[in-house]
């Protein structure tokens, strides 16, 4: 039973760290703006980098990796190693990955509006296993390159997560959990487009391409 106490306090602490508005609070800080207002109110990377340029990106991509990746990753490895929780329970870090991206998405500092989290889902899969998700970095390459819609492929990937832990069913309930917080974000983003008359034609086209029309962005 405490174990599980200290499963649901983790739980906690991980959803505080994941509401961190870092691309609020970036925004606002240097250029005085509210992200939620500007294009389609996402504060995350995409959303940043398209009103507000590469430098911000950067930092948001900095200050999300260390926050909402390495923190949680230190605070696990921490507990595991002074044996508070047993070591080497992979679908405890995904958890934790979990409760970080539900944070991320419904922040409580900022009413509940969020980012998708998919830079933090991937960035922690591949300090989970290198080996297995550090293709992901070749995503945005060959979309500039092929000229690729990278949504789709993206949601592809999300689908893999079921693959790899299929013989592991801790770990293949939260990565179900996972994938199904991305896609309800994807479907119910911050701010509803005042265009898409055709609601089920808009959850299609914000399932697979990750906005209200199918048209490039």
């Amino acid at each position: 039973m405490e174990v599980y106490l200290l499963y649901l306090l983790f739980g906690i602490l991980f959803w505080v760290i994941g509401s961190i508005p870092s691309g609020y609070l970036i925004v606002r800080l240097i250029e005085g703006k509210d992200v939620f207002l500007a294009g389609n109110g996402n504060p995350g990377l995409n959303n940043i980098n398209e009103n507000f340029g590469a430098q911000l990106t950067a930092m948001l991509g900095i200050s999300d990796l260390i926050v909402k990746v390495l923190i949680p990753r230190f605070v696990l490895f921490a507990a595991s190693s002074y044996q508070v929780i047993p070591p080497n329970d992979e679908w405890v870090v995904l958890y934790g990955i979990l409760c970080v991206l539900i944070g991320n998405g419904w922040s409580m500092f900022s009413k509940f509006k969020g980012g998708k989290g998919v830079y933090i889902l991937f960035t922690s899969l591949m300090f989970l296993s290198p080996v297995n998700w550090l293709w992901v970095l070749l995503i945005p390459l060959f979309s500039k390159m092929f000229r690729l819609d990278s949504a789709p492929v993206v949601l592809l990937s999300l689908l893999l997560i079921l693959v790899f832990y299929r013989n592991d069913p801790p770990s293949l309930i939260i990565s179900g959990l996972i994938i199904g917080v991305v896609i309800v974000k994807r479907l119910f983003s911050n701010r509803v487009s005042e265009s898409s008359g055709q609601t089920m034609r808009t959850l299609i086209n914000r399932l697979v391409y990750d906005r209200d029309t199918r048209g490039k962005v």
